[in-house]
Order: structure tokens, then C-alpha cells, then sequence
């Protein structure tokens, strides 16, 4: 008959940063001697949590490896979800039991200063630490346009890797009302680094110098190249 069984009934993730994920594995187990299907819901995973594959067929005596992601977006001491349900084809269903904790990422005391021109670019590195005994691939999020970075960041296991934050502004800001930002780097081991970022925009510089020689007493026309540095259009009076 079907004979399919959880590896344990209860999975904790303890504190995950707002933002970041934590993923564990767990085992669907069929000692039985008929294949099944089995189908999770992952609307009652919503929105904390999700199952993956959230559907599948276990051959007799074979186990299917599920990753639980837990991908907390409120601040809570408290996220639990009761005996979600798996359905099982042809056997008895089973349940899974979800806990954790979301809590706010910790921001970096120290402040990384950007200051250029207008309409000009500078970079600066930030150095990232891997701890743990894996590589990571991580998707770091950037607050304000005027900063950009790359999409994806790779980090070493227990190594570091630089992430190049590019500081672009297109209107000016003094040093006494500074553009600020953040980067947040989200990690797989539900932990994470944010990291403030401040910059000074300076009046442009002159694109050109422009010398003519005209007589006395004549009009002279003089053409000027504008450059349009926004994606949309600009009219100047």
C-alpha cells in the first residue's frame, strides 16, 4: 500500500532578518510498496513561507528532498503556522508545523560618503564577509537611484568579496542636506548587513569654452550642443 511519512512533523527557523530568507531541507519518505503523488498548498504557506517542489510523485521505497524556504516581509516575535497540510494520493496526509522569528536588520555604524559633480559618476568598494563554510550568491538591494550596483554578488566561503556601489546624481545636494541611501545585502543564513550611504553633489563643471571673434556692431549666432542627461524630455527657457 501507500506508506509516505515526514522526517518530523515541527520545523523551526529562529531570527531571519526582514528581507533576507532562510531555507532548510526536509524528508518526504515512501516506505511503500505503490508510487503516490503529493501536493502542498502553498497559499497556506503565504506569505511567510514556501515549499519547494510544491508537487511531485515518490516511487515506492524512495524519498523526495524538500526545501522549506521561510522569507519573513513583517516584524514578528511570533510567526507560526499551524499543520500545514500535504495531501497525499491514495494515503494519509501529512503535517508540517512552521515557527520563526522576523527581526530588523542591524545597520552598519559607519556611513560610506560619496561626493562628485552633478551628472558625474564616482565608485567606491564594500567589502562583504562570507563566514560559513559555503559560497554565496546574493541579490543586494539598493534605496535611491542615484546608487547603482551589480545585480548579483559572489562571496566566497570563508572569504569576502568587494560589491562597487556607483554614485551618479543628477541634481545637486550640499554637504548640509546630503543624498543618503542603503544597501542591504541579504544573506543565506537568514542574517543580513545594511549599510547607509551619503552623497555630495557639487555644481557642474563647464562643459566647454566657447571663443568667438565678431566685428563691432554685427549679430552673431552661436549654436550651443545641449546634452540631455534624464530619460525623459527636457525644455529649457
Amino acid at each position: 500500500g501507500t506508506e509516505v511519512k515526514l522526517a518530523t512533523d515541527t520545523m523551526g527557523f529562529g531570527p531571519v532578518v526582514q528581507g533576507s530568507r532562510l531555507v532548510k531541507s526536509i524528508m518526504l519518505s515512501n516506505t511503500g510498496d505503490v508510487g503516490t503523488k503529493f501536493t502542498w498548498t502553498n497559499t497556506e504557506l503565504a506569505p511567510h513561507f514556501s515549499i519547494a517542489p510544491s508537487d511531485g510523485f515518490i516511487s515506492p521505497n524512495q524519498d523526495a528532498k524538500l526545501s522549506v524556504t521561510f522569507h519573513p516581509s513583517e516584524l514578528s516575535n511570533d510567526i507560526r503556522l499551524d499543520r500545514v497540510r500535504c495531501l497525499i494520493d491514495g494515503g494519509q496526509d501529512q503535517f508540517l508545523t512552521l515557527t520563526g522569528m522576523c527581526i530588523a536588520p542591524q545597520t552598519e555604524a559607519s556611513i560610506v560618503a560619496f561626493q562628485t559633480t552633478v551628472r558625474n559618476t564616482t565608485s567606491k568598494p564594500v567589502s562583504v564577509q562570507n563566514p560559513t563554510t559555503l559560497p554565496w550568491s546574493i541579490r543586494p538591494i539598493i534605496e535611491n537611484d542615484f546608487w547603482t550596483g551589480p545585480d548579483m554578488l559572489t562571496i566566497p566561503a570563508g572569504g569576502s568579496a568587494d560589491y562597487t556601489v556607483e554614485y551618479r546624481p543628477r541634481i545637486m545636494a550640499p554637504s548640509a542636506d546630503p543624498h543618503n541611501g542603503s544597501i542591504f545585502f541579504p544573506f543565506p543564513d537568514g542574517s543580513a548587513k545594511l549599510i547607509k550611504l551619503q552623497g555630495v553633489a557639487d555644481p557642474p563643471q563647464a562643459a566647454d569654452t566657447i571663443t568667438q571673434n565678431v566685428p563691432s556692431k554685427t549679430s552673431h549666432t552661436v549654436l550651443l550642443k545641449i546634452h540631455n542627461w534624464l530619460n525623459a524630455a527636457q525644455r529649457f527657457k
